[in-house]
């Protein structure tokens, strides 16, 4: 972090470095080089480091005290493409339909449930946070949380692969592995979509009668007032106010 404060590279920068660093990963998945031994390797590697750089961005803001609107509106929305890019990649290179990529049937569909449950976190958080609810920490599946269990699926992928010897048996075992994990990848943000929508239906209707609000399970001993817009923070928990 120092590093970006000594050399003037503005949280901005940071966070549009971060999203160009997502796009060769998502090629590398879109033609398929997950299942290339000599490939697979740079996948998850170029994941790690652009949420690296997506976890630097506020705190480089806050410490080089580049804190704005812009800049948290910018992080959000590049946080939101680089999460679409990824999806889009695993879906048209088939890894939503496991063993059976080369004749794709059910992947668009279960692709376009990921991003839509991706998408729907962010919202969810966003809506409540207008009506007044404090949307921090509630559910599990947060871009941070969702950059580190991707990024140890697609290590996982390579040890599967290895365990058949790096053999072509290897591919479908590995295709068939990764099919089920991302299943269960976009069943964990429906969960965390369940718990955003049930916490925040409880406070809005709380808000609505004037009964104080529930916070990780602990009253509050005040109403706050709704705000009259959107705070820039709302729309992700990662997105902080920056300036260029």
């Amino acid at each position: 972090m120092d590093f970006f404060v000594r050399h003037n590279i503005t949280p901005n920068k940071i966070s549009i470095i971060g999203f160009f660093l997502t796009l060769p990963p998502a090629f590398f998945i879109w033609f398929r080089l997950l299942s290339n031994p000599l490939w697979n390797w740079t996948i998850p590697v170029f994941i790690f480091i652009a949420g690296a750089f997506d976890a630097f961005d506020g705190s480089v803001a806050r410490k080089m005290n580049l804190v704005t609107k812009y800049g948290g509106f910018l992080d959000s929305m590049l946080d939101r493409l680089s999460d679409a890019v990824l999806v889009i990649g695993l879906t048209t290179g088939g890894y939503f339909d496991g063993i059976d990529y080369a004749t794709p049937k059910i992947g668009i569909y279960l692709g376009f449930w990921t991003l839509v449950s991706i998408l729907l976190i962010s919202y969810i958080r966003s809506a409540a946070e207008k009506g007044g609810v404090d949307m921090k920490g509630v559910g599990f599946m947060e871009r941070g949380e969702r950059i580190l269990i991707f990024f140890g699926g697609s290590i996982a992928y390579f040890w599967v692969q290895v365990a058949y010897g790096g053999t072509p048996a290897g591919d479908p075992a590995a295709n068939e592995f990764f099919f089920w994990f991302l299943i269960a990848f976009t069943l964990m943000m429906n969960y965390t979509i369940i718990e955003r929508v049930v916490f925040a239906v409880r406070n809005l209707r709380r808000l609505d009668r004037g009964e104080p609000l529930i916070i990780k399970g602990k009253n509050k001993k005040e109403v706050p007032e709704a705000p009259a817009e959107i705070s820039v923070d709302s729309i992700d928990q990662e997105s902080v106010d920056r300036e260029s």
